[in-house]
């Protein structure tokens, strides 16, 4: 598997389990001669987190796995896709959904800011390269002159 999707996926399924978010992480403490030691730390959703990880990396449509665990479906539009990594420029993508866009802008996330990997799912429609997923991370990178897109084509 290539790194930037790896990286990509790890990223969404991290994001989809709230792995940044400390309340699910539990530590199994036990003393010993030299204080307290830590046997094992753990998370609340391990088993669902460790399948993902293997349906993902085991995933013949990578990007289509991942739509499906955030959407819980995926479009038929965007099924037996081929997706290619590109460096597209800013400008040249369609954010058509104005109102998530104007949401998600007011929703900032510094790490979405400091995030340099692919950065959203497009697809072609009509003469342009549309958004599919990706809106916050797309806002953040406002002002840049390229980013890296997904793109799915047939």
């Amino acid at each position: 598997m290539d790194k930037a999707l790896f990286r990509y996926g790890l990223d969404r399924i991290a994001r989809h389990y709230k792995l940044y978010e400390l309340d699910g992480y539990h530590a199994d403490i036990s003393a010993s001669y030299y204080g307290d030691e830590i046997n094992e730390i753990y998370h609340d959703k391990d088993k669902e987190i460790v399948k993902a990880m293997e349906d993902f990396n085991n995933s013949e449509n990578s990007i289509e796995f991942l739509l499906n665990l955030e959407y819980e479906r995926v479009l038929p539009s965007l099924k037996n896709l081929k997706w290619k990594l590109e460096s597209i420029p800013y400008e040249d993508i369609c954010a058509c959904s104005k109102g998530q866009t104007e949401m998600v802008k007011r929703t900032e996330n510094p790490y979405d800011q400091s995030y340099n990997g692919p950065v959203a799912v497009c697809v072609y429609r009509g003469k342009g390269l549309h958004l599919i997923d990706g809106y916050h991370r797309f806002a953040a990178k406002e002002g840049s002159k390229e980013i890296l897109v997904f793109v799915g084509t047939k």
